[in-house]
């Protein structure tokens, strides 16, 4: 709650957030597992990797039970469900399932190559991408068959997103230093369907930890020091819409160019309306929060430390918040005006109350602007709190 003083009468006014917040449920696995990956084929079916587990559900979300045992103990970083039945998932090695779990294979040899598989990504049936560190293979069979496709040299790319099947982009990168950091983005892409690549210098950016893609050349990425950049033109140039988020994005997912949730390190879940200028605290958990997954267009899962599963269902529209920003008593009008940010186009209620106790209600709007006034009549110099709500809320 925000308060706000007005004359030498030392009134106080108050303002609060929006109670349509969306609630995240938590998810009884039975395990506390370290959780790090997390992908749906369609909306009743996904996957999650873990430390020496596997999990899957076939209700949405809601129920989740392990696999067979695979044959390798590793934390899996990467998982990517390509139908209900046919799953991938990695740490060094590639391991698939065709019987949704319950046998497992190793797919090829990539010993040769340093480091971990972070992520898995088809563009097809057919077509399919994984890093690993700062090499790119690729499947042309559907997954039986990987082949280097590009070894960039000195990178540490961590993510892979093909928002279509010509487009495709890879990121990450380093912070090292013990006093003070130098930390660095990593950035290469294709725009033939990975016919080619090309690595893209940000000198302006730090480690990119996480990305989101809401068109073939529109995108947003989320760094070390969490700051959020955007792009329009692919990563030729970007901007910064977001000075910190005060916590470190791991996985982000938006729904278009200005509805987005993310996953931290610390445990946070935030969520933006407005492509990422502004963001709100929907959720906490004491566990990080390492992945995120949509289901459908109506449900999402975020997993974490301590075998954490949440999960939000209902809409993509995350918690929004109304604020007054300004107060001006107007004598010769008789009335009071109250100065209200708020997302546009949802109802809000204006309540007013003596002593923080009881609270009785002024009127209701549907503002159509995010800026906008509350005029509140009245016959003498105002005394109290004053909030803006859900009209739903008591």
């Amino acid at each position: 709650m925000k308060l706000r003083l007005l004359g030498p009468t030392l009134l106080a006014f108050a303002s609060c957030a929006d109670t349509q917040a969306q609630e995240w449920l938590r998810r009884d696995v039975r395990t506390d597992a370290a959780l790090a990956a997390v992908h749906f084929a369609d909306e009743w079916n996904g996957y999650i990797g873990g430390l020496n587990i596997v999990l899957k559900t076939s209700d949405g979300g809601t129920t989740w039970i392990p696999t067979a045992s695979l044959p390798t103990n590793a934390t899996f970083l990467a998982v990517y469900a390509k139908s209900p039945s046919e799953v991938f998932v990695s740490r060094t090695g590639l391991y698939r399932s065709i019987d949704g779990g319950e046998h497992w294979e190793e797919i090829g040899d990539f010993s040769n190559f340093a480091g971990s598989i972070f992520d898995i990504r088809f563009t097809s049936a057919s077509t399919g991408f994984f890093i690993k560190e700062g090499n790119v293979f690729q499947t042309t069979d559907g997954g039986t068959v990987w082949e280097l496709i590009y070894a960039p040299g000195d990178h540490f790319l961590s993510e892979i997103d093909a928002p279509d099947a010509q487009t495709i982009y890879s990121t990450g990168g380093i912070t090292y230093g013990d006093f003070g950091f130098i930390s660095r983005a990593d950035f290469v892409r294709s725009f033939d369907g990975g016919e080619t690549w090309e690595s893209v210098p940000l000198p302006q950016l730090h480690e990119i930890q996480a990305a989101a893609w809401v068109g073939p050349r529109h995108g947003f990425v989320f760094t070390f020091t969490g700051e959020v950049h955007e792009t329009f033109n692919g990563g030729d140039s970007w901007d910064l819409v977001h000075a910190g988020l005060g916590a470190i994005a791991l996985d982000a997912v938006f729904a278009d160019a200005q509805k987005g949730i993310v996953v931290t390190l610390e445990g946070k879940i935030l969520a933006t309306s407005n492509a990422g200028r502004t963001w709100v605290e929907e959720a906490f958990s004491e566990n990080a929060l390492e992945a995120l997954a949509g289901v459908g267009s109506q449900s999402f899962v975020a997993v974490g430390g301590g075998g954490t599963i949440l999960q939000r269902l209902g809409s993509f529209e995350p918690a929004a918040k109304a604020e007054i920003t300004g107060i001006a008593y107007l004598p010769e009008e008789g009335r009071i005006r109250l100065d209200i940010h708020s997302p546009p186009g949802r109802s809000y209620r204006v309540d007013h109350s003596p002593d923080l106790l009881d609270w009785a209600p002024l009127g209701e709007t549907t503002p159509k602007d995010s800026q906008w006034d509350f005029f509140y009549q009245i016959e003498e110099f105002p005394a109290g709190y004053f909030r803006v709500a859900d009209p739903g809320a008591r």
